[in-house]
This record gives structure tokens, sequence and C-alpha cells, in this order.
């Protein structure tokens, strides 16, 4: 749940050594560093796939928990790091693969310049893109802007059924950011970030977001009761 991918399997693992060739390459363009943690993305859930598939969870933390050395899902220090900083508890993180997955796309999001992070923000908007909508909006709930987070979170469910769309949104939201001291500050600008993005988007858009805060429609009314709402947990 701290990704929140839906992806497809069948696809072979990414080593962190050609990964960081890759991200670190001078001459790697911004679409070709994307690309490469997308990549990342579909192999850890590939892994996943995997292994729930031929031994279960249960083996797949028996696993983890006896090591492998240096496995092809092992961070680097500097993985180690951001996610620190990011305030990830690693003994929570399910599996290797997941765990770097996540430092991987973490590392990516502070690497970015403002122009970049633009960039990406488009990037991750495409369609192909919607599988990991969760995962990748998690670079714009640590970076900003929020809005785009917004935009990404909408995506991440808008498939779903509207009963469905507030509880797998709010579940990650919660798993991944609600042990932060600022965790009210946070929710206050995400649900503003939300209704940002409603104002000015289309239909759909303005559907999920009522779905995402148990409203019929988004009313004046229905806007004026979320404001509240979000107003009331502000620190």
């Amino acid at each position: 749940m701290l990704l929140a991918l839906a992806l497809p399997a069948g696809l072979c693992a990414c080593s962190s050594l050609d990964l960081e060739k890759s991200m670190a390459s001078s001459s790697s363009t911004i679409e070709e560093r994307f690309d490469a943690v997308l990549e990342c993305l579909r192999a850890s859930q590939a892994a996943s796939t995997e292994l729930d598939g031929e031994f279960g969870d249960d083996d797949d933390e028996e696993e983890r928990s006896q090591g492998s050395g240096e496995s092809r899902w092992s961070l680097s220090s500097a993985q180690r790091a951001v996610l620190r900083r990011c305030g990830v508890r690693i003994h929570e993180v399910p599996s290797e693969h997941e765990l770097f997955a996540l430092a991987t796309l973490l590392e990516f999001g502070e690497s970015l310049t403002p122009e970049e992070r633009e960039t990406v923000a488009r990037l991750s908007l495409e369609p192909r893109c919607r599988a990991f909508a969760f995962g990748l909006a998690r670079i714009f709930v640590e970076r900003g802007p929020l809005d785009v987070a917004a935009k990404l979170m909408i995506a991440g469910v808008v498939e779903l059924k509207r009963p469905e769309r507030g509880r797998s949104c709010w579940r990650w939201w919660f798993t991944n950011f609600s042990t932060r001291p600022a965790f009210p500050r946070l929710n206050r600008d995400i649900a503003y970030a939300f209704l940002r993005v409603a104002e000015t988007g289309d239909a759909t858009a303005k559907e999920v977001v009522a779905d995402l805060f148990n409203e019929r429609e988004l009313t004046p009314e229905a806007i004026a009761r979320i404001r509240k709402l979000a107003d009331s947990i502000r620190q």
C-alpha cells in the first residue's frame, strides 16, 4: 500500500546498478530518467506478483527476514538516506523490492530541478502512467506542487466504483503520511488542492472529488463543508 501500484507482471527486475547508471548519466534526458523509474516500479510489482503466486506472503516475509546478501534490490546508502528524510519506516515496508522501488521514486523526486519537475508532472499525467498514479503522486506530495499530487490521486481511483474511491485514496494517504508531525496541515493542504483541481477540471474530476469527501455532488454547499472540515484539522 505504500506505492499502491497495480502493474503488469512478466517484466524482468531492474538492478540497482543498472538503474543508478541510467539515472546518473549526464547524457540521459529527463524522459529517459523518468522511464527508468517506471521500469523499476513495473519490476517491483512483477516481483510481488511472482512471489504471491509461487510462495505467498509468509514466504516473502521469511525470505526478507533471512536476508540474501547483495540482492538485486539492495539499497545504496543514498537511498537509505532519502527514505529517512521522507520519514519512511523501513521495517514497515513489506518487501525488499517495494522498499527499493519506493527509495528509487523518492530519490528521483529529490533530484529534480523545478523545470524537470514540470516535465515529470506532464509525463506522470499521461494515460500510460495511470497504473503508477499513487506512487508518482508521492513525488509531488514531498516536493510540490500538491495540485499535481491531487490530479494523480484522482487518476488512481477514477476507474474504481464510486463507493470505493474514497476508501482507496484515503487508505493510501493515511498509510504513507499519518505519522508525520505536520499531518494535520498536510490534510488541509491536500483537501484544498482537490478543490482547486475540481474547480478547473472536467465533470469526472468533480465527481471523483465529491466521492473522496462523501458528497453526492460538488455543490457550493458541499465545497463549503469540505473547506470547513479541512480548516478544522489544520495546525
